[in-house]
């Protein structure tokens, strides 16, 4: 038998590679199921390869249709394709998964998607791809159904623990309102307790206030401008409107500012049905100091 030098074998068997570093992900995402004590994740592949997935993956109630992609860590791709139908898919996403080289270790990865049980945002605004081949009179013709998506519109995760809780952890159920949709100002009947007590983090909201250069007074300045405007903040537009606007990462910073878990920074929005809002005893504050 050969042996392959290692550079030339990257090139040479780049699909026993791809096959392989999806089955070392999907053992990290087993992994952890394991260790959390749930064991509950499903892994499924399509039997046709042709809605721009190539994983669905089940736990708490939340399937996710996943696009993966590989490269090595020193690679310079700045963009990749993504199939539209799986911006159709209920919590369609795409990972990135880089690798060491010589190692095969995994990470860090790069995540385009929502929160779970999100879709993709509007396929709106992505250039339409070309294939990369010419036809005889040299045009490389488009790909209707393909989009590049470019490495900006991606946010970076150290870990495949991070990852996972991307994928899986759904908006906890407090966070959710009866409310008049007709009347987003109207009064909100809270499910939650909507004292100060409820929101122990709120009084990051002066700090935010004095420092206009950092991401979350940016995020509740975008949408305070956008309430301006059109009356409601829809999540689509608020997501374009702040990477618009040089505000990168915003998939894990507006998840940071729905919760009071952890280190996060702490309830500020919530969204039904695609709107966003602000909760009441959150407003007041921020509009003491905004």
């Amino acid at each position: 038998m050969t042996l392959i030098p290692q550079l030339e074998q990257h090139s040479r068997k780049s699909s026993f590679r791809e096959k392989l570093i999806e089955h070392l992900f999907i053992s990290e995402l087993l992994k952890l199921s394991w260790l959390e004590g749930g064991c509950s994740l499903e892994i499924a592949k399509p039997e046709v390869d042709n809605q721009g997935y190539d994983l669905i993956a089940e736990q708490n109630k939340v399937i996710r249709h996943i696009q993966l992609k590989a490269a090595h860590r020193e690679a310079k791709t700045a963009k990749q394709t993504v199939h539209s139908a799986l911006f159709s898919k209920p919590s369609g996403c795409v990972v990135w998964v880089y690798f060491d080289e010589k190692t095969l270790e995994l990470g860090p990865f790069l995540f385009f998607g929502d929160t779970a049980g999100l879709p993709l945002s509007s396929i709106e605004g992505f250039k339409v791809a070309k294939h990369t081949k010419a036809d005889t009179k040299g045009v490389k013709s488009e790909r209707p159904q393909i989009r590049e998506i470019k490495k900006i519109k991606f946010d970076k995760y150290e870990t495949v623990r991070e990852i996972y809780k991307l994928l899986f952890e759904p908006v906890a159920a407090s966070c959710y309102v009866a409310y008049d949709s007709k009347s987003p100002s109207a009064k909100l009947s809270v499910e939650s307790d909507n004292s100060q007590e409820g929101f122990p983090k709120i009084l990051r909201i002066e700090q935010w206030s004095k420092h206009p250069e950092q991401k979350n007074y940016k995020i509740i300045r975008a949408y305070l401008d956008l309430e301006n405007m059109n009356g409601s903040v829809q999540l689509n537009d608020f997501r374009r409107h702040c990477s618009d606007n040089g505000i990168s990462k915003f998939n894990a910073h507006y998840a940071s500012m729905k919760t009071d878990k952890g280190n996060s920074h702490g309830r500020i929005f919530y969204d039904k049905n695609g709107e966003v809002y602000i909760w009441p005893r959150v407003r007041e504050e921020i509009e003491k100091f905004f």
